[in-house]
């Protein structure tokens, strides 16, 4: 039990390091980002990454909570592989979907988030980055 719990500890130190490093690495871009960026178009940038995070939000729905969750259950080997399998490709379905919704709807998407509708390539940008976070 306790090196169970050293282990536990070890991990989250990890995790949370590499938690803090993206933040830093954020921190320390930022005079890069207001030097090249007008105040707009920070704004935009900064818009897109919110929006970004809501739809990882809304196209995961909770399934990394719920693998842990039931992978702890399965006793075989099988189990295991339908359990990661069936996580997987739920996941792919569930992003092309959102993904096909944003990229047919890009305009009034747009138009939803910067009042213009000149920035639709911005949303179907946002088609690759869920697309790409979950195939790799």
């Amino acid at each position: 039990m306790k090196d169970q719990i050293k282990q536990l500890g070890r991990d989250s130190f990890v995790y949370g390091m590499g938690d803090a490093l993206k933040r830093m690495v954020v921190f320390l871009l930022l005079p890069v980002y207001t030097r090249y960026l007008t105040p707009s178009d920070y704004g935009q940038l900064e818009l897109l990454g919110i929006t970004l995070t809501i739809l990882f939000i809304v196209t995961s729905q909770g399934m990394g909570t719920a693998f842990f969750r039931f992978y702890g259950f399965t006793q075989t080997d099988f189990q295991k592989s339908e359990l990661i399998g069936t996580a997987h490709y739920y996941l792919i379905i569930s992003s092309f979907i959102v993904c096909g919704f944003l990229y047919a709807f890009s305009k009034p998407f747009s138009n939803l988030l910067f009042e213009t509708k000149l920035n639709a390539s911005y949303i179907k940008s946002l088609f690759d980055c869920i697309e790409q976070n979950y195939n790799h």
